[in-house]
């Protein structure tokens, strides 16, 4: 059996000697040996000697991914968990987590906590005064003398067999950083049934290499596995980002050519907010660091990236202009069937890599109107019916649709739970700017370029 996973993106070549796969996606020309290799990855069978050469470099861009490997020892890693203790809840969920990680080294960082508290089996660093989680940690990792550390927040549920199961991935030195999937608990309550569709920590099912602008551009900090030779190398946490610091950390990493895996074969769950009022600030919160963010990692937070030519069809259909939306699709598929053509993928296979492009371009125009841009829309709106048509579907269309296919318990606070997450970022994201003085993070990133495939020789 391999121990590797084709990516969910995998076009083989007409020849054979070539694979279009990850994301984004990368082409890869092989040898007759090679062709070997891909063969047994998309079988699962083991693989022939001489393939690390190339499974090293499929791994490293995201083209096949690891199966579980063998988890670490105890004894190499150290749990750490920022927290800020207000209230006897907190406190007791607190001590349940602790208890849960027995085996490992846990030091909880209490970060200026209002109220006091005591913990059994956990070393207890105590700030004076509150210098918010990337401080926090960056403390607590001052501690650490294991080569391998895991970040927790405070509100989360997860094993210590999960934590070594995801140190694992670490312990063969191609990756630096990984995350699970942290799945929103189920509380109860029409809250936490939208956030059991929409956590904003919940990134999905499908394991990635982390990149920005890709299917999995950042993880969070939640719960995270690091290698301490690697946080050192980028001195911890940014203490100045009181939010965003975990998405300028993992693209600091990226930028050092350190690898982040997202792995979600192993889970872990994180509470829900249970007040509107949380949620909502939640949300500003997240939007607001954009600005911030973006001044760090210039582009990288364009709230949408993609070829010019894909945005036609969606803009054309939701205006209503439905047949000029018919000749842009023909003619979009047509330009890329024959910009496509030198990667030596059948006709199948071509039309499946534009389609892929395309549904992806749709879902993000939809999501940029309705939530970064809203408050251009809005205005605009005002001024032009088919603009408001636009607006309506891209703002009322996905939770409606995805009324009919998730069947949320509560179908009208859905609805309006994700009209609110949508606006609440915006206007933080707005907000931002305007502190940052910068429009920058909400213009889209637009390439005219014929082929978007990176290639590997």
């Amino acid at each position: 059996m391999s121990d590797f996973v084709v990516d969910t993106q995998w076009f083989r070549t007409k020849d054979g000697l070539g694979v279009v796969a990850g994301s984004p996606l990368t082409q890869f020309r092989v040898t007759q040996a090679g062709a070997a290799i891909l063969d047994a990855l998309e079988l699962g069978a083991p693989l022939p000697s001489g393939h690390t050469p190339l499974t090293s470099r499929l791994l490293a861009q995201g083209a096949i991914h690891p199966t579980q490997p063998a988890p670490l020892d105890s004894c190499e890693m150290t749990v750490i968990i920022p927290t800020y203790i207000t209230t006897t809840e907190q406190h007791t969920r607190l001590q349940q987590l602790v208890t849960q990680l027995q085996g490992v080294a846990v030091i909880v960082v209490d970060d200026a906590s209002p109220q006091s508290f005591d913990l059994d089996n956990a070393t207890i660093v105590r700030h004076d005064s509150n210098t918010g989680p990337g401080a926090a940690r960056n403390t607590g990792l001052s501690h650490v003398r294991t080569p391998f550390v895991a970040f927790i927040d405070d509100d989360v549920s997860v094993t210590t067999e999960s934590l070594l199961a995801l140190g694992g991935f670490l312990a063969h030195g191609d990756t630096h950083f990984v995350a699970p999937r942290v799945m929103s608990a189920s509380t109860g309550g029409a809250l936490a049934d939208y956030e059991r569709y929409h956590s904003p920590l919940d990134l999905g099912d499908t394991p990635a290499v982390v990149r920005p602008m890709s299917r999995v551009s950042y993880v969070p900090t939640a719960v995270l596995v690091a290698r301490v030779d690697a946080l050192h190398t980028l001195h911890g946490f940014d203490v100045s980002m009181r939010t965003g610091e975990d998405v300028d950390l993992i693209w600091r990493a990226i930028e050092n050519n350190l690898t982040v895996r997202y792995a979600p074969a192993v889970t872990a769950s994180h509470l829900p907010r249970t007040k509107v009022k949380n949620f909502l600030l939640q949300r500003f919160g997240y939007g607001s660091s954009a600005a911030g963010l973006d001044a760090r990692h210039h582009r990288l937070t364009a709230p949408l990236r993609t070829h010019f030519l894909l945005l036609f069809p969606p803009v054309l259909l939701l205006t209503g202009f439905f047949l000029p939306f018919v000749a842009s699709v023909f003619a979009v598929y047509l330009w890329f069937m024959l910009s496509l053509r030198s990667t030596q993928l059948d006709l199948r296979q071509r039309l499946r890599v534009i389609s892929i492009g395309q549904w992806a371009t749709t879902q993000l125009f939809v999501r940029a109107v309705s939530r970064p841009w809203w408050p251009l829309f809005a205005l605009l709106s005002g001024l032009s019916q088919r603009v408001s048509l636009m607006f309506s579907l891209c703002v009322l269309g996905p939770p409606l649709i995805e009324l009919l296919v998730k069947r949320p318990r509560y179908p009208s606070t859905f609805v309006a739970f994700s009209i609110l997450d949508n606006f609440s970022y915006g206007v933080g994201l707005w907000a931002g700017a305007i502190r940052q003085k910068s429009a920058r993070c909400l213009l889209p990133a637009l390439t005219v370029s014929s082929r978007r495939l990176r290639s590997q020789g």
